[in-house]
């Protein structure tokens, strides 16, 4: 629920060099009663969609041009 912005560049950065066939990505909903829902530095919903669609883009993006390379 805190990613920081580096963290999120981080993961990114690993999709560059492991090249996944496939990932699951969930955005983060709080849910009440919970720790995680009690954390500092909450991503924003709309910030986390951004990165949501950043990384899924990007795998998407890189399993295409794997499979035209085949």
């Amino acid at each position: 629920p805190g990613e920081t912005d580096s963290e999120f560049n981080d993961t990114l950065k690993l999709t560059d060099e492991f090249q996944f066939d496939f990932i699951e990505a969930y955005i983060y909903s709080p849910r009440s009663n919970t720790l995680a829902a009690e954390m500092p530095n909450q991503v924003a919903r709309r910030k986390a969609n951004k990165r949501y669609n950043m990384l899924t883009q990007k795998v998407l993006g890189q399993l295409k041009s794997n499979a035209g390379a085949n």
